[in-house]
């Protein structure tokens, strides 16, 4: 009886054993998607895994900040071009106002268009000049 008792545990302890060896053995296995590397955008890949996410001091994130800028500044009248630029953390923004605005309409048009920009781009020191055209 003693005998049947130690195969049994024998048994049992080996079965043991080997289910947790191919349980362990399941979970270390990658598939093919767990096995990419991050994209080489300097962020571990959290740019190219997040494409909507602000990314300050890349063409991509000034470009699109270009378009914003000139999209809240279009209501505004007595504009008739603007030029935009950017210096990392600094965008300058230059207004040429049209010749018909005398010259408190156009410290009025400065005003406007910094708040506008600072409110839209808060990450940035906004810079603005405004020139008669």
């Amino acid at each position: 009886m003693q005998h049947l008792s130690r195969l049994c545990r024998k048994s049992m302890l080996v079965a043991v054993v080997f289910f947790a060896v191919i349980s362990l053995a399941g979970c270390s296995s990658e598939s093919k998607q767990e096995m990419k590397s991050y994209g080489h955008d300097g962020y571990m890949g959290f740019s190219n895994s997040n494409p909507n996410t602000v990314n300050r001091h890349s063409s991509l994130s000034y470009q699109r900040d270009v378009e914003l800028i000139r999209q809240v500044l279009m209501p505004l009248q007595g504009i008739h071009r603007t030029d935009i630029s950017f210096n990392g953390n600094d965008v300058h923004v230059t207004v040429v106002a049209k010749n018909s605005m005398n010259r408190e309409q156009i410290k009025q048009l400065k005003a406007k268009v910094q708040a506008i920009v600072q409110e839209n781009l808060p990450l940035y020191d906004v810079h603005v000049k405004v020139a008669k055209g």
